[in-house]
């Protein structure tokens, strides 16, 4: 996820109608058929009503459940009446009971729901559906028609250029945002922060209702099949509810960008403006695909990758088959370019092994960053630009993470995602650093090994599962068992670098050159000990010299180093073992820093919020 304009906090869709209460007393049960004409007029009468089916009348008590497994989706969206900003949908969601119970709590914002095949209570927020008892296990099927007005400038919406008048119909689902389009088991941010938990979808049949022959849809594995003006799309590759959408537009030109060795098609929908700069980024899309299938694992989303043009969306985000493009981001290459390979990342890290909870979220986002800046944008750019990239996110993660309102790399449940503004940019530039320092580590303490084939394995272990910190941290020991102390080295790894913050700012001082040896002292703030940091010496003549010197927390450590000659620079772990930031103000001495490289001046990555 990337994006790249400010976020907007006020998410509130226009409901269409004015009860801000509705309950169905009682409705017949229904089998996996699509609500048909013929049923919704029986669901509306309450004569129809089954006596086998239990309504609801507040005698009994709830016994609560909110399916979170073994979700299948059939969803209908008509978007005939969009200049009106009116949609309407028909959902069914079928499911294995989680638990014994008599009740499933799912989540729609601001819908006007006009009539389902089980009892409900609806709010506008949460909805509570009565199919009757039912015991842990049995398949549930919800289904409901509902309405609603778009007003938002999250959900399903009309992204409009208004220059131009070209325009896109479809869902920004990231991060808690499908509830203002959908029915489901994940509520959005902050109203009920306890059911936000990441939740998969294991097979979605989506059909969209366009309004004429002129308009196109791209979906869930990108081309779907049309019958007059219905366009249907599935996908039986679990992902999560966040990355499901379409995109609809009469405006839109498709074209193949290339094809993977694999057989893997990029296609992208752009419009007729974009297309030579269009033909020039998405290329790179087949690199992408190429390269992460020979280093981390196939695609598994079906045999094409989707990336569409959205006018006034500042950024990217990775729905699987229908990557959105921000129109402002593909005018220029570089930032095109780097969010192209961003998003078709996240098919291997986040929608496909995917983070249990939003507090994981840099197992997401951290992976996609190090796997992209740190290896896979090196055959894509030339060696000066990669070196430089790399160069920028140690320094922005050190700015981050070194910061007096830092979170930990997994912060804490109780902080709400949207809540964190910038903080949560760690996750993409602490997260990638991080996961530079396990590889150093490993390199260095385990033999010479390397993340990049650890990462193959931990793909081939957890595709299509929803994984942890926890969990990552438990596929290092056992991968690195063979060293007698792997469970407490990883462990105190963990403990000083992921689950606390700030890290480390440390403020170099009192350099001295006398009687051929270099000295100066290192003062750091309250963090995790950084043990053999390495400090680097660079000579006039550019050779080298280097020590390791132990840095305990908040205590003073006097560097001395013998040399005949005097050296022209010093460099504080080059090597990045650790990521911390270098308070350089005062220093009287020689050049000082973290590396020879600068950091690029790319300002797209940091310009505001990313996802």
């Amino acid at each position: 996820m990337k994006k790249t304009c400010a976020l907007v906090l006020i998410l509130f869709l226009a409901v269409a109608c004015d009860d801000p209460k509705q309950t169905r007393p009682d409705a017949d049960a229904t089998d996996d058929t699509a609500l048909t004409d013929d049923v919704a007029d029986e669901l509306l009468t309450e004569e129809a009503a089954d006596e086998d089916v239990v309504p609801f009348d507040g005698d009994f008590e709830r016994i609560v459940v909110i399916p979170k497994e073994g979700i299948e989706l059939a969803a209908t969206v008509d978007m005939t009446r969009w200049q009106e900003r009116l949609f309407t949908v028909s959902e069914k969601l079928s499911f294995p009971a989680p638990a014994d119970g008599n009740t499933v709590k799912l989540f729609g914002e601001k819908m006007a729901i006009a009539l389902a095949s089980a009892p409900f209570e609806n709010d506008q927020h949460t909805i509570l559906f009565f199919p009757g008892e039912f015991k842990a296990g049995d398949p549930l099927v919800i289904e409901a028609t509902f309405s609603f007005e778009q007003s938002s400038s999250m959900g399903l919406r009309v992204w409009e250029d208004y220059e131009t008048g070209e325009k896109v119909v479809g869902p920004f689902t990231e991060p808690y945002f499908t509830p203002y389009w959908l029915i489901v088991p994940q509520s959005p941010f902050k109203t009920d922060k306890d059911n936000d938990a990441n939740v998969p979808v294991e097979k979605v049949t989506l059909s969209v209702v366009v309004p004429g022959d002129e308009w196109q849809v791209m979906g869930p594995g990108v081309t779907g099949t049309r019958e007059d003006d219905v366009v249907t799309f599935t996908m039986d590759t679990p992902m999560p509810f966040y990355a499901l959408s379409f995109a609809a537009s009469p405006d839109h030109t498709y074209f193949s960008a290339g094809v993977s060795k694999s057989g893997v098609e990029v296609i992208g929908a752009g419009f007729a403006r974009e297309m030579d700069n269009l033909k020039q980024i998405y290329p790179a899309g087949v690199t992408t695909v190429d390269w992460m299938e020979e280093h981390i694992g196939p695609y598994e989303f079906g045999d094409k990758v989707g990336l569409v043009s959205v006018p006034d969306f500042g950024g990217g985000m990775e729905h699987v088959g229908v990557i959105y493009m921000g129109t402002d981001v593909l005018a220029d290459y570089d930032s095109g370019l780097f969010v192209t390979v961003h998003e078709i990342v996240h098919n291997w890290w986040g929608d496909n092994v995917r983070f249990a909870d939003w507090p994981d979220f840099w197992v997401a986002e951290g992976f996609d960053e190090w796997t992209t800046n740190y290896n896979l944008m090196a055959v894509i750019e030339d060696a000066d630009a990669f070196a430089a990239r790399r160069a920028q996110y140690r320094f922005v993660a050190a700015l981050l993470c070194s910061a007096a309102d830092a979170v930990p790399l997994k912060f804490d449940a109780d902080k709400d995602f949207m809540t964190l503004d910038m903080q949560i940019q760690t996750s993409y530039y602490y997260g990638a650093a991080f996961l530079e320092m396990v590889n150093k580590r490993l390199d260095r303490d385990f033999g010479g090994m390397a993340l990049l084939p650890l990462l193959k394995l931990w793909f081939e272990e957890k595709h299509r599962t929803t994984v942890t910190t926890e969990d990552f941290l438990d596929f290092l020991i056992a991968h690195t068992s063979d060293e007698a102390d792997s469970t407490d080295y990883w462990q105190a790894l963990f403990d000083g670098w992921v689950y606390q913050a700030p890290c480390p700012s440390i403020v170099p001082k009192g350099y001295a050159y006398e009687a051929d040896t270099v000295s100066f002292t290192i003062s750091p703030n309250k963090g995790p000990d950084m043990t053999g940091l390495p400090v680097t010496f660079v000579f006039a003549d550019e050779t080298t010299a280097t020590v390791a010197v132990d840095i305990a927390s908040g205590e003073n450590t006097k560097v001395e180093f013998a040399t005949a000659i005097e050296p022209v620079k010093i460099l504080i772990d080059p090597q990045w073992f650790y990521v911390f930031s270098l308070d350089t103000t005062g220093w009287k001495g020689p050049e000082i820093g973290h590396t020879d490289t600068a950091p690029a001046k790319r300002q797209y990555p940091l310009s505001a919020k990313r996802y």
